[in-house]
């Protein structure tokens, strides 16, 4: 996983998209499926805080930065 991430641009949008679907795939044991049924959205929270909920019909996780 390491040497994976290494490959991975941190400068650009893409390389930080592509790090966090790995990250949060690998933290979450996901399943490749599951990695490409996940949904992305914005949000505003309160004092720049992230969270990770688990709701019902699956997990949400809420990134900042």
């Amino acid at each position: 996983m390491i040497a994976i991430l290494e490959t991975l641009d941190r400068g650009t949008p893409r390389g930080m998209r592509d790090r966090a679907i790995l990250l949060i795939g690998f933290a979450g044991g996901l399943r490749r499926s599951e990695i490409v049924g996940l949904d992305c959205g914005r949000d505003q929270t309160e004092g720049g805080c992230g969270w990770v909920e688990t709701l019902a019909k699956g997990l949400l996780v809420t990134l900042l930065g």
